[in-house]
């Protein structure tokens, strides 16, 4: 995970070794603990990509799955709308 200003330059950089992660979908909603990381650092008005359109689009989705995604998506939307202001 990175952490870049507003010009794109690198403010910060973290990396965290899991074991092998075989789902795609999965692999890319870990990525979404940036958001946990962004509030213990108190960084504010922060922007974030993700590049899996399915798993943003299950993030914002009211459905619900019976799945280790699902449990995953089901804290940061807990953590979003404790924690985060989303811009939409």
């Amino acid at each position: 995970m990175c952490i870049r200003d507003d010009q794109g330059r690198y403010v910060a950089v973290r990396a965290e070794w899991l074991e092998p992660i075989i789902n795609v979908e999965l692999g890319e909603a870990m990525g979404l603990s940036a958001l946990k990381w962004v509030n213990e650092l108190q960084l504010r008005d922060m922007d974030f990509e993700m590049d899996n359109k399915r798993v943003v689009d299950r993030l914002y989705s009211s459905r619900t799955y019976n799945s280790d995604l699902c449990d995953i998506l089901r804290d940061c939307r807990t953590f979003l709308s404790t924690s985060l202001t989303n811009s939409n």
